[in-house]
């Protein structure tokens, strides 16, 4: 796992990208992550702490903000338009969303339907937040 973090910094240091995207359970230490999501669950006790990375084979757009807070009522779709906006998608370009466990291992393809409160409670961190990962969608065949 170690290998492939350093094969993804350097990749994205060659192309001049900004590292803060790249699997921020490695660049914040777990104390940190942990008062933070607890933060933001003592203020909005309704809503989902969300990372949202882009996948580092992907040739989208960086998100621009890393940590989000949505409410726990909302759908995966509203995720998925908050990142076409973020990322400003043309009408006809597609975008999967995934969730998986900080380390970008197990990425898991999420149904646009399902309630963020359902997924935060499946698939939230150990240290509280619910990672997302987007990348441009691929078609096989």
């Amino acid at each position: 796992m170690m290998q492939r973090l350093f094969e993804i910094i350097q990749q994205n240091k060659s192309q001049n990208q900004d590292l803060t995207h790249i699997l921020y359970k490695y660049i914040t230490p777990v104390n940190q992550r942990i008062k933070e999501c607890k933060q933001i669950l003592d203020q909005y006790p309704d809503y989902v702490p969300l990372i949202i990375e882009k996948h580092p084979n992907s040739k989208l757009d960086d998100f621009k903000k890393l940590k989000l807070v949505i409410q726990g009522k909302m759908d995966i779709l509203k995720v998925q338009s908050v990142i076409r906006n973020n990322i400003k998608l043309n009408e006809n370009e597609a975008v999967s969303i995934f969730v998986h466990n900080g380390f970008m291992e197990q990425l898991k393809l999420l149904n646009l339907g399902s309630r963020l409160s359902d997924l935060y409670k499946s698939y939230k961190s150990t240290d509280g937040f619910l990672y997302i990962t987007y990348c441009e969608f691929s078609s096989f065949g």
